[in-house]
């Protein structure tokens, strides 16, 4: 007699039992590390790729509003010491409309806008450092940073030159200058931070979809082969 039919009911059945048990099992556990795979890509999508293209758009955001506070300011000429009067830049007063006190709030007031917008633009940098960045995109922050720090130099001399009454150069610096250089190379390294983010999670979707692809074939190719054992143990059982 064979091995099988050598042994009693009871211990085919619980044979059996075990065998599709363990074939559970196993697609349980790889169902598992897959799932756990997918999550982990999802959670990658959202964290690194998602959110860091959310940042720079904060950024870009922010440095339109600094150049926007920045051309506020320049229209705001410096109001005559020791008086309620206001003097433009031509020497023209107007006492009744534009008391100095009024001026100097509107102009502190920007100050503390540009100031903020600053802030803001710090702050998402901070957070975008905080994300995983590949290589490419530490090289090209580190070009990012070179372009900000001379950008926020050129702000401070714009402020202090139409402090001083000189309008012209300030605005000249604004709209064809240095300081307009240094936003264009800003706004050229967010583009780059951009589009590597892009092709980072490009990558990240062309995985997820591999491992969904392999999960599922995976999966399928289990309980098929579940339920050709379990045909072949209970076929095996019913002839002995």
């Amino acid at each position: 007699m064979s091995l099988i039919g050598n042994r009693r009911i009871s211990v085919k059945l619980v044979g059996s039992f075990i065998i599709v048990a363990l074939l559970l099992a196993a697609v349980t556990a790889v169902s598992s590390f897959n799932m756990q795979s997918i999550n982990a890509e999802l959670n990658e999508m959202y964290n690194d790729r998602t959110l860091p293209i959310a940042y720079l758009g904060q950024v870009g955001t922010s440095l339109y509003r600094l150049r926007g506070d920045l051309h506020q300011y320049l229209t705001i000429p410096i109001p005559a010491e020791n008086t309620d009067e206001f003097i433009s830049e031509e020497g023209t007063g107007c006492v009744a409309c534009h008391p100095a006190a009024v001026v100097t709030q509107q102009l502190d007031g920007t100050e503390q806008s540009i100031a903020a917008d600053i802030a803001a633009i710090n702050d998402s940098i901070v957070a975008l450092r905080a994300t995983q960045l590949t290589q490419a995109q530490h090289d090209e922050l580190k070009i990012f940073d070179k372009a900000w720090v001379n950008y926020q130099q050129q702000v401070a001399a714009i402020l202090k030159q139409a402090k001083a009454s000189k309008y012209q150069d300030a605005l000249h610096s604004l709209v064809g200058g240095d300081a307009l250089r240094s936003q264009m190379a800003i706004e050229q390294s967010i583009n780059n931070l951009v589009e590597l983010n892009r092709q980072q999670a490009r990558e990240t979707q062309q995985h997820g979809e591999a491992t969904y692809t392999d999960s599922t074939s995976m999966t399928k190719t289990a309980g098929l082969v579940g339920m050709a054992l379990a045909l072949a143990l209970g076929f095996g059982l019913s002839l002995h």
